[in-house]
């Protein structure tokens, strides 16, 4: 079923939050029943992905609250709670740089958008040029040839009907067919 459908772009937050939540449900789980607070790593390692993941700062928000919310709760449990600096410490170090690291990814993202609009507008621009330059190049041939034309016949009977067929107008053909008939 997945493979025959794509995901809609505004369900990708909400269901990289929803996995997310899942991936954190595991460590906490752990922590509760180990009662082993060198889970907190796993807590870690899922702000940092969080914050390389999301594009959204609203929904990264979220997962770091109920991460952080998760961890502090799962920790009262504990039935020691005196080295809780020692793993708060890399915890909410880490919730800092992973708020760093979203911001650099979501300006990335924007300045390959912002460039992705630029070359859009360039291949426009060029596509238009290119057009410009193909007339330009047809109506220097057809000078050529009307000029090479004009200098090698001398009649002006020969020279108009061929100038007519050169440069693609026909009233010019008829007109020179006009002016033989006055002429006899």
């Amino acid at each position: 079923y997945l493979r025959s459908r794509s995901l809609l772009p505004r369900w990708a937050h909400p269901l990289a939050f929803l996995l997310s939540l899942l991936m954190l449900f595991n460590p906490a789980l752990h922590m509760f029943l180990t009662k082993d607070s060198a889970q907190t790593t796993y807590f870690i390692l899922l702000i940092l992905g969080a914050g390389s993941i999301f594009l959204s700062f609203r929904w990264f928000t979220l997962l770091v609250v109920a991460s952080l919310a998760t961890w502090v709760l799962t920790y009262l449990t504990l039935p020691t709670v005196a080295g809780w600096l020692g793993n708060a410490y890399p915890l909410f170090s880490a919730t800092a740089l992973a708020a760093i690291l979203q911001a650099a990814r979501i300006r990335a993202a924007l300045r390959l958008e912002r460039f992705r609009i630029r070359d859009a507008r360039y291949k426009v621009e060029l596509e238009t040029v290119l057009k410009a330059t193909d007339e330009a190049q047809r109506s220097l041939a057809t000078s050529v040839a009307v000029g090479q034309s004009i200098t090698s016949i001398l009649d002006l009977d020969v020279l108009l009907p061929q100038v007519a067929d050169l440069i693609q107008i026909p009233i010019i053909g008829r007109w020179s067919a006009a002016s033989r008939q006055e002429q006899t």
